[in-house]
Parts: C-alpha cells; sequence; structure tokens
C-alpha cells in the first residue's frame, strides 16, 4: 500500500508517529510538510526545500498512491484567529510548493495530480474547525472524500473515522513519596482554549503546586512532565495528544472527558483508559483536593495510567488499528 499524506505541517507530529507506525508494518507512507513546526519533524518532501527533482519525485509518488490524505481546517494562523468558514484554497486544493510569482519554484496542484487515489480528509481540530464542524463535514463529502479526525469530539460532531494519535516518549514520572507536595504541570498550547484561568485559580485556592509551560520547546516541556505526578489538560469533553502524553509518562491525566466520548471509545482499541471521571470545574476541584490529600490514590493512579499506556496504547497496537482503517477506506 502506498499512502501520501500532504500538510500545511504536522500537529503534535501525529503525521510523523503514523508514518513510523506504517512504515514498520510495511507500508510505503510518505509526508510532504509546507514546513515542519518541529525541528524533530519528519518528513520526505518539504515545501521551503522543493526543486525540481523533489517536485518530480513528489508527482510520480502521488500518480502511484493507493491513498492521498489531506488535513484541512487547520492553517496557520487564520485557523485559530478567525471562525470564518473557509472552504475554498484549503487542503486539497492548496498546491504544494515555494510560493507565488515570478519567483515560485515548482509547485504540485493536487486538481491534477493523484486523482486515481482514494481521497481523505483527515482533521486535527482548531478554533476555525470547530465552529464550523458540520459545514466543513458536508464540503468535503461533496467531494467524495472520506472523513477522518484525530479526536472523538470531531468524529462525533462529523460523523467522521477516529484515528488515534500515536505517543512515545522515554522514560516515566516518579510515583509521588510521602514527603512530596502534588506536583501538577498544566502544558496548553493555547491557553484561552484550555480552561487555563479556571485550573490556576483552582490550584492557587487548594495550594497545590503548578508547573505551566507555554509555547517552550517539546523537550522542556517532557521535562516537566517527568517531575510532576499530575497532567491537566483541558475540560473540552474529549482528550487531546496532551492527555494521552501525561498517560504514557505516568502522570495522572485529568481531562474533561464527557460520557459520550467515553461511549464513542473504539471497542478494536482495547480498554478504555482508566482515567478519573472529570467533566466540569466542580469535578476537577474535587479530584484536585483528593489527590492532594491521598498520596496512595495518586500513586495508584499514576501506576493505572502507565500501565494502560504500555499494553493498549502502544505503537504496535495503533499502528494495525490504523492499517485496518486504511484498508477499509480501500475497499
Amino acid at each position: 500500500m502506498k499512502i501520501l499524506s500532504v500538510a500545511e505541517f504536522d500537529p503534535a507530529q501525529v503525521l510523523t508517529r503514523h508514518r513510523a507506525a506504517l512504515r514498520a508494518a510495511g507500508v510505503d507512507y510518505r509526508l510532504a510538510l509546507h514546513y515542519r513546526y518541529y525541528e524533530s519533524d519528519v518528513c520526505d518532501w518539504e515545501a521551503s526545500s522543493f526543486d525540481s527533482d523533489g517536485a518530480e519525485s513528489l508527482r510520480a509518488f502521488a500518480e502511484e498512491a493507493d491513498v492521498i490524505q489531506f488535513h484541512p481546517g487547520i492553517g496557520q494562523p487564520w485557523s485559530y484567529l478567525s471562525l470564518d468558514l473557509r472552504l475554498r484554497g484549503d487542503g486539497d486544493e492548496l498546491p504544494f510548493g515555494t510560493g507565488h510569482g515570478v519567483n515560485a519554484g515548482p509547485r504540485i496542484d493536487w486538481t491534477s495530480v493523484g486523482l486515481r487515489a482514494r481521497r481523505i480528509a483527515f482533521f486535527h481540530g482548531s478554533k476555525n474547525a470547530a465552529a464550523n464542524a458540520r459545514l466543513y463535514a458536508g464540503e468535503y463529502r461533496k467531494r467524495g472524500m472520506a472523513l477522518w479526525t484525530s479526536t472523538l469530539d470531531y468524529a462525533a460532531w462529523m460523523g467522521a473515522t477516529f484515528i488515534p494519535s500515536i505517543v512515545e516518549v522515554e522514560g516515566r514520572a516518579p510515583l509521588r513519596e510521602p514527603d512530596d507536595p502534588l506536583v501538577v504541570v498544566h502544558t496548553p498550547t493555547d491557553p484561552s482554549n484550555c480552561h487555563t484561568d479556571e485550573y490556576t485559580q483552582l490550584v492557587r485556592q487548594l495550594g497545590v503546586v503548578s508547573v505551566f509551560k507555554h509555547q517552550r520547546p517539546h523537550a522542556e516541556v517532557l521535562r516537566a512532565k517527568k517531575q510532576a505526578h499530575v497532567g491537566f489538560d483541558h475540560l473540552r469533553g474529549a482528550f487531546s495528544v496532551n492527555t494521552l502524553e501525561n498517560s504514557a509518562l505516568g502522570l495522572v491525566p485529568l481531562v474533561g472527558l464527557r460520557d459520550e466520548m467515553r461511549r464513542r471509545w473504539p471497542e478494536e482499541l482495547g480498554p478504555r483508559p482508566p482515567w478519573p471521571r472529570i467533566e466540569s470545574v466542580a469535578d476537577l476541584e474535587i479530584w484536585l483536593r483528593k489527590l492532594r490529600d491521598e498520596l496512595n490514590m495518586t500513586r495508584e493512579h499514576q501506576e493505572r495510567a502507565f500501565a494502560w499506556s504500555q499494553q493498549v496504547w502502544n505503537p504496535g497496537n495503533l499502528g494495525a488499528y490504523i492499517l485496518r482503517r486504511y484498508e477499509e477506506v480501500l475497499r
């Protein structure tokens, strides 16, 4: 199977990790990025260094591909600055190349290249996409594209297939010891969308030690997480890569997860995550208070989260699950 994934950038390295897992399973998965968001992002073509040889090889692979996958609704910076619906010039209509005008380099126009491939619109989420999810779903269905998403809430809103994000981190956070104060880490991508104000008020009120990281290098964020016991993500109703990373490091993951999202958990993925049941600010307060006051509870939930990540949410299981979804979309 040949898969080409084309994206403006790779949010939370979802595509980089899919690429690694599927290549390990024998799939020829290649990634074309307009730019690398993190230095550690891995891709096969990058627009900033795109030349005629790159254009030729990308075009040739696109013509052979079984699947070409686009990632609309998360363009930078418009997707978090505007809620205006944007149906044109994104995803499959955004040419791949090095700019416009007389100095433009080679470009690939997806309206005329790779037309035999099955096309997928894979949504990762943004403020703009959340506000217009059903409208985007309708538009890309009209274009004959399969709809995929990396979060359960978008899967519900769009009637899309849930494709999990793979998390790979080295090491783990220490279990809380008897003399340790409870340390909670909060690392939002967008504080205004992650209930940061409510969280900050709670930790101050409860006297909990909090570590905050925003717009810092990923390596620095990981170091901070490995020195904490609990990780708070947000209360939006579905988990994100941040929660998965917290779990994989052996933190107690605190995230607002609605019952509807729990019910949507794909049975093929194995047991649901053993995270504390939280939906509201009041629930968050209850759990922060419990964890602050109960050492053994903190340690128990750290162990549960880490064990679940190792046994269920590992690259081998997830790679096999994602490959089955590609096989289904090609039938």
